[in-house]
């Protein structure tokens, strides 16, 4: 193998790589995952709240949360950490409604958290149906889904 054919396959392992990482379909209709991407990362409150409150299992839950939704905002790809935040968000944000309501014992933080619970899901169905519409400022809407959530999710551990 001489060194044109050497440098002919290198540009073409390269234009392979070029045509997979174009093909990668962003959620994201501009650059709104960037802001997604910022709200992800206040997850890291509510999990340093429960440290500090000795919550360490439910801490770690968020930690989890904060870098899977990182990981896939970061880049707003369609892909496989997608796939992964589609299914561990869920999963995490019922966990939380759950303890708080079987544990909380202060009634009133429990009423506001599930407030925020319910009102994170009513911005999470409106930031669907505004995406599908391709309104792009969908974005505010899972923005005020982000932070309700968080909010419920910190009203969690009292």
């Amino acid at each position: 193998m001489n060194i044109n054919n050497t440098i002919k396959t290198i540009k073409t392992i390269k234009t392979i790589k070029t045509i997979k990482t174009n093909n990668i379909k962003k959620i994201s209709f501009y650059d709104e995952h960037k802001y997604m991407f910022l709200t992800s990362n206040l997850i890291f409150i509510p999990s340093l709240t429960g440290y500090c409150l000795n919550y360490k299992k439910l801490a770690t839950l968020n930690i989890f949360a904060m870098i899977i939704s990182s990981k896939f905002w970061y880049t707003g790809n369609n892909d496989i950490y997608r796939t992964i935040d589609l299914i561990y968000q869920p999963i995490n944000g019922l966990t939380f409604f759950m303890y708080a309501n079987l544990y909380s014992q202060n009634k009133l933080l429990l009423y506001i958290g599930n407030l925020c619970f319910f009102q994170g899901l009513y911005f999470f169905h409106r930031s669907h149906k505004e995406y599908y519409k391709k309104n792009r400022f969908w974005y505010i809407n899972h923005i005020c889904f982000h932070l309700f959530m968080i909010t419920g999710n910190i009203l969690a551990y009292f």
